[in-house]
């Protein structure tokens, strides 16, 4: 018995498909997380080294998020374009960086504030 040409196109299609959800949502779940947290890290201002703390886990999950793309764009057997997205964690991690140099800014500032009391 010989398979279908439709049959043989959705089992293409499901392994692509299986192979591209199961990445995605890691990725998604990644990407939420990282945005969550910096977010989140606005609210903690009475609280710098927490805000500190949080920016270098976001930045850590970001790298994360870095291996695991380029993991799955190596292991793919597709050709992909890289595109401008991909620089979007490498372009967060600066501004984490420069969020964390501003905050110890602050929490010296504050510092030099408290010895005029």
């Amino acid at each position: 018995m010989v398979p279908s040409a439709e049959n043989a196109i959705e089992g293409v299609v499901v392994e692509e498909f299986d192979f591209f959800a199961r990445d995605n949502i890691y990725s998604a779940a990644i990407s939420i997380a990282v945005a969550f947290l910096s977010f989140a890290a606005i609210f903690f201002y009475k609280n710098r080294k927490l805000q500190i703390r949080i920016a270098f886990i976001s930045i850590a999950l970001l790298f994360v998020l870095i291996a695991q793309t380029y993991y799955a764009l190596t292991q793919s057997a597709e050709d992909y374009s890289i595109t401008y997205f991909i620089a979007t964690p490498f372009i967060a991690i600066v501004f984490l960086f420069l969020a964390i140099r501003s905050i110890r800014k602050d929490e010296a500032l504050v510092k030099s504030m408290d010895r005029f009391r």
